[in-house]
């Protein structure tokens, strides 16, 4: 089954909510990856700006993505008139 997460999910939950905004404040100024979601090496404002925008979002277990594309990995379909056991 796919799996999704969406930009900001910092806890891996499937959601970008107030727990994924407190781990960026706590590691404001430092390098963590899974905090540093423009890649840019330092947690700072921008990615606090970016969880902002993503708050509510929401991917999880079963979704493949948030850009509305039916195709995922290997082939998944997400469209039930092709796909009714999904």
């Amino acid at each position: 089954m796919p799996f999704g997460i969406p930009l900001g999910d910092c806890d891996g939950y499937g959601d970008t909510d107030t727990a994924d905004q407190t781990l960026v404040l706590c590691a404001w100024g430092t390098s963590v990856p899974k905090c540093d979601l423009n890649l840019d090496g330092t947690v700072d404002g921008s990615d606090n700006t970016i969880l902002l925008a993503e708050v509510g979002a929401t991917a999880g277990f079963g979704n493949l993505g948030r850009n509305r594309n039916r195709f995922g990995y290997a082939g998944y379909c997400a469209d039930m008139a092709v796909n009714a056991d999904w």
